[in-house]
């Protein structure tokens, strides 16, 4: 059906090798370095922090699945995210 409506462009598929935790494992460093920010205000944001808070041990962990799987996208060179970075671009040194 997204081929045929012409968006499944913006669609990755993914075949995680790793569960849920371990994916959410290797993107921890990122988030305990502040490298992942969020919004000041938004509607949905204390459900979201309360979801990450409690994982692994949370009813859900969709939304934390979610990120997870879009850091790591962000982490690999595709067609969506080659001229994408996480880090804004630093001011170049004049001499």
């Amino acid at each position: 059906m997204l081929k045929r409506q012409g968006i499944h462009e913006w669609f990755l598929w993914t075949e995680p090798r790793l569960g849920k935790v371990e994916r959410a494992l290797a993107q921890t460093p990122k988030i305990e370095r502040k490298y992942v920010y969020l919004p000041m205000k938004a509607d949905w944001l204390e459900t979201f922090k309360a979801e990450i808070a409690a994982f692994p041990l949370s009813k859900f962990a969709d939304q934390v699945d979610s990120m997870v799987h879009l850091l790591h996208t962000l982490d690999t060179s595709n067609r969506l995210t080659v001229r994408l970075s996480a880090f804004p671009e630093r001011p170049k040194a004049v001499n």
